[in-house]
């Protein structure tokens, strides 16, 4: 484990916060977590994979995975447990098997020894979540923050992208942070239109028609408020604000 003095020197920040606090956690799970047999089998999604791979400006809570076989989720994450253990960390951890298989992984004290939080009982939470898949789109880089070292395999950018164009419209309730993610993303590649037509069953332009009208109906003002306490520039949030203008300008350039 680190040092407060030592996380912040990872930083730009002179003080910690429950962001920066999280992220350092983030790191050392996913060393434990591709440090375990089975790992290969996992692919590093979402928008933490976003922040902590691809210079995101978003803070982000939890870890999503791809992967090829859920039936050693609960032997993997309890590796994991172990590994952190032996690091120094004290966890508490529930698995739960719920449409996807989530870990919800708590770390007592933390948040009132580092002094961001004066509640005893108040923990810091970060959920690992999987979800099967019969192909793994990934590659292979190197973690390299926080004294973390660890070959890790994460989706590319164009992928991840590709992903959060079709989640804006499946969740049940829309998130300000997938809008943040698809513009962040659309800024350093393009889209995988392979990916959309062979998961999604849909080309990029009659995805861009179908979410053009979708975010049509979204009050793009909340949307951003939402995701304002994770962004590490609040002017970000005209990224969400001006979504419905950045959709249109990529609908009209798609042939």
């Amino acid at each position: 484990m680190l040092t407060l003095d030592q996380i912040l020197s990872y930083t730009k920040s002179s003080k910690i916060s429950k962001n920066i606090l999280t992220e350092y956690y983030q790191h050392e799970l996913l060393a434990s977590i591709f440090a375990q047999k089975g790992s290969e089998n996992y692919s590093f999604i979402g928008g933490t994979a976003i922040r902590i791979c691809y210079g995101g400006a978003r803070f982000s809570e939890d870890l999503n995975f791809d992967t090829l076989d859920l039936n050693d989720f609960d032997q993997l994450l309890t590796n994991t447990i172990a590994d952190m253990t032996a690091k120094g960390f004290i966890i508490e951890s529930r698995l739960l098997h719920k449409g996807a298989y989530h870990c919800y992984l708590k770390f007592p004290d933390v948040l009132k020894n580092y002094g961001i939080s004066g509640y005893d009982e108040e923990k810091l939470l970060i959920k690992v979540d999987a979800t099967q898949t019969s192909k793994l789109f990934t590659q292979n880089i190197i973690l390299n923050k926080y004294g973390v070292f660890q070959n890790i395999k994460v989706a590319s950018p164009a992928t991840i992208l590709s992903k959060k164009l079709l989640t804006i419209s499946q969740r049940k309730r829309p998130k300000g942070r997938d809008l943040y993610d698809v513009t962040y993303l659309w800024g350093m590649t393009q889209p995988d239109q392979k990916y959309l037509e062979t998961v999604g069953n849909i080309t990029l332009k009659d995805q861009l028609v179908h979410l053009t009208k979708f975010v049509s109906n979204l009050d793009l003002n909340t949307l951003a408020r939402d995701v304002s306490p994770f962004l590490l520039n609040p002017r970000d949030q005209d990224r969400v604000l001006h979504f419905d203008q950045f959709l249109k300008s990529k609908l009209s350039t798609t042939k």
